[in-house]
């Protein structure tokens, strides 16, 4: 589709026949209803829509912001910077910037757009509220003091100043405040939850809270002793710890681990040395422990004159701690491993294996949960892909008593995020970030309440290109972790399960509940609201990953379940719509064995809701598509397991033609054997008593088209614009039905080495 800077007139549109026009007005996901000059005119208003919305666009680039002193004035800012499409990613519109008002001059001010805009119908943005007291948590370079955080973290530094207010989910200070009230060491705790949903952020705000301790507690040894003031009534009972902390912190464990011991024990010696800066150059604690402590960071020279290795000097620091008492010393440790898991998984690898944990690695001091330094507080963060009761790093009573699960964020806290947004330092030269409530829970809903995925659609709202950018974040993200989860799965006996679930994924938008909890865990999938046996992708992005990882297997996954005969269509059907992405040309027969081709193309992909058949097209559409109808070369995908007679559907356009109406079908069968054939198109009910077909036609919004009206369907007979086409890896054509066959040679040209891969003998 082309809409040209300069739309042609009525009297060009008019020149042109039905049969041109019609293409046109598919492609634009337009009615073909009316007479010529009725469709004309939706043409001529589609295009100029397109006009004015790349004009708004290029007005939000400059910031330009509308004053005037009529009532237009008032929503200047929404007219400024229109909303991206309804087709934008994650089907939310992206919220434009906020942009700043330009000073209302005759002269300087730019041009009004016209009133009848869609951006000049916006309400305007109304700022949300402050965040509530107690819902933020503020980090800034000064608490850190050069500590190495998470990139994640340092990179809202960079971009927002000095200082950052996070959203405070209250975890890290209930777990710190037990390492100061206390009677006892309290016992070490591991943080679980899906992956993005925090953990990191909760470990970094404990190491804020013990820098701040420290920094209270040296400032206030320092000072002279003021006189006791009187304590007032009903006065909280005094923290029984006036002491400092001893912070070991890894936020990168994953990278740690994979240092040479040398290397990793220099890294660690140099971290701990700048978390405990004030501690080991303070001359108050004078005690043995602390003293013993404090010398082994001193670099001792061996007998031959040279500086002791680096892991010598760690294992003096390691005994020193390890021989703290739990009790009596005037300093406590704090011990927070990020990525926690990463130390365990190398840990059990087989002797032999090149990863496998070194023995004198410095990352083997924190491979027990309940290690031990003194009176210590041990917190670590676990990936969501990991099983924690499959290692002895846990004993079996630590295992629930000390899981701390870190829900995704609620609706409440959601909003109270976007207002952390508003509020939040913009990077320079760029306004502050205007996203409103409906934008924010749409979101919210969409990604699942994931914390590392909001914010990347915040970060991406600054990009030039900002649905493109927040695309590849997430993509980077979901391609990461599927690739981590396939590594630890793919040892297992249960790989094959995996990879079925997998093929789920993109193929139905829907999961088996082979692996619920571990797909729950990746924070990928959630449950469907329809049938909570069900889960379902958080987004196409996530789709699109699993799209990624399969075709970089070439067929070599979908041979684990091609190679069952059971589920064999499994395979078959997973291998054709995976191909069946961008322009295809498939090729075929016809019931008399004559060639046949067809140029497909896919331009988006939409996994159909049951919804679909609970209610009418008009409610979908309204929900789905902002009330229009789908483009064509959108790629229907059922989102359920016993949708009627179709796997996908398509309208594909054509050069020079009608565009066509694909219904794909996939199967092992023959097509004489097939449980639905052609005539279940207009007998099967799909949406409200609504034949398949008609809701289809509905959705693609030619559903008054008299090119696709099907009167010899009952016959299997097609129109020359409705195709059905039958994969499968049967060879028989017998049928009088106007099929498009494509048997296991057809198929096999889509991709002819992942087809030779999926369809090889096992070895």
């Amino acid at each position: 589709m082309s809409t040209a800077a300069a739309p042609r007139t009525e009297e060009q549109w008019m020149q042109l026949t039905r049969e041109k026009l019609r293409p046109m007005m598919t492609n634009r996901g337009l009615e073909t209803t009316g007479t010529k000059k009725d469709w004309v005119e939706r043409l001529m208003a589609y295009d100029a829509e397109q006009q004015q919305q790349q004009q708004q666009k290029q007005n939000s680039a400059s910031y330009a912001a509308v004053v005037s002193s009529s009532s237009a004035a008032a929503l200047s800012s929404s007219s400024a910077a229109a909303a991206p499409s309804a087709a934008a990613l994650l089907s939310t519109a992206a919220p434009p910037l906020a942009t700043a008002a330009a000073p209302a001059s005759s002269s300087s001010a730019p041009a009004v757009p016209s009133s009848s805009s869609a951006a000049a119908a916006q309400p305007p943005f109304v700022p949300p509220l402050q965040p509530a007291p107690g819902t933020t948590f503020t980090v800034s370079s000064a608490d850190l003091e050069g500590i190495t955080v998470p990139d994640e973290i340092k990179a809202l530094l960079d971009s927002h100043g000095k200082s950052v207010e996070l959203l405070d989910r209250n975890n890290s200070s209930d777990l710190f405040q037990r390492l100061l009230t206390s009677d006892e060491a309290p016992r070490p705790h591991y943080l679980t939850g899906v992956g993005g949903v925090g953990k990191s952020s909760i470990l970094l705000m404990m190491v804020v809270l013990a820098m701040r301790h420290n920094r209270a507690f040296f400032e206030r040894l320092a000072a002279p002793a003021p006189a006791p003031a009187p304590a007032p009534v009903n006065a909280p009972a005094a923290t029984p710890f006036d002491g400092a902390i001893f912070l070991i912190y890894l936020p990168k464990t994953d990278a740690f681990i994979q240092q040479p011991p040398e290397v990793a024990a220099s890294q660690l010696i140099g971290d701990l040395r700048i978390a405990n800066r004030r501690l080991l150059s303070s001359g108050f604690l004078d005690e043995p422990a602390f003293r013993k402590l404090k010398d082994a960071f001193v670099r001792q020279k061996n007998s031959s004159g040279h500086f002791e290795s680096a892991l010598n000097q760690w294992g003096r620091i390691n005994a020193a701690l390890v021989g703290l008492e739990s009790q009596s010393h005037r300093f406590r440790v704090l011990v927070l491993i990020d990525q926690w898991n990463s130390i365990i998984h190398h840990k059990a690898l087989p002797v032999g294996h090149e990863d496998k944990l070194k023995a004198d690695h410095p990352a083997q001091a924190f491979y027990k949960l309940d290690a031990a330094f003194g009176f210590s507080l041990f917190v670590a963060a676990v990936s969501s892909s990991f099983n924690m009761s499959a290692d002895n790093a846990l004993k079996g009573a630590q295992i629930s008593k000390s899981s701390v699960p870190i829900a995704p964020l609620t609706s409440t806290e959601a909003e109270t995020l976007r207002a952390i947004w508003y509020y939040r330092n913009p990077p320079t030269n760029q306004p502050r970030l205007e996203v409103t409530a409906e934008q924010m829970q749409r979101l919210f809903l969409k990604v699942g309440g994931v914390a590392r995925i909001l914010q990347f659609y915040a970060d991406s709202r600054y990009e030039k290109d900002s649905d493109t950018n927040f695309a590849t974040l997430c993509m980077d993200y979901y391609d990461r972790r599927l690739k981590r989860l396939i590594e630890l799965y793919r040892p297992l006996e249960s790989f094959k399960d995996l990879v079925q679930d997998l093929t789920t994924i993109f193929v139905h938008g829907r999961l088996s509940v082979r692996f619920a909890d571990v797909w729950l865990q990746t924070g990928m999938v959630k449950r469907d609201s329809g049938d909570l046996t069900q889960l379902i992708p958080v987004s196409d992005l996530v789709r699109r990953a699993g799209i990624t990882v399969f075709r970089a297997e070439r067929g070599g996954f979908l041979h684990l379940i091609y190679a069952v005969a059971t589920i064999r269509w499994h395979a078959i059907e997973a291998f054709f719509l995976l191909h069946l992405r961008d322009s295809t040309m498939l090729s075929g027969v016809s019931r008399s064995g004559a060639r046949l081709s067809l140029t497909t193309t896919v331009s988006d992909v939409h996994v159909l809701d049951r919804s679909v058949g609970a209610g009418n097209v008009k409610t979908y559409l309204q929900t789905h598509n902002n009330g229009k109808p789908f483009p064509a070369n959108t790629l229907f995908i059922p989102g359920w397991s016993n949708h009627p007679v179709a796997d996908a559907v398509l309208l594909t356009t054509r050069l020079n033609t009608t565009p066509a109406l694909v219904f794909f079908q996939v199967s092992q069968q023959s097509y004489s054997n097939h449980a639905s054939k052609i005539p279940e198109l207009a007998t099967s009910p799909l949406s409200n008593g609504t034949s398949v077909i008609d809701t289809y036609r509905e959705l693609y919004g030619i559903h008054c088209d008299s090119a696709y009206q099907t009167p010899g369907i009952a016959q299997g007979q097609l129109p020359e614009c409705v195709k059905y086409v039958f994969a499968t890896s049967d060879t028989s054509i017998s049928t009088s039905h106007s099929v498009f066959f494509m048997q296991a040679s057809h198929l096999r040209e889509m991709d002819p080495a992942g087809w030779e891969n999926m369809t090889r003998s096992s070895p």
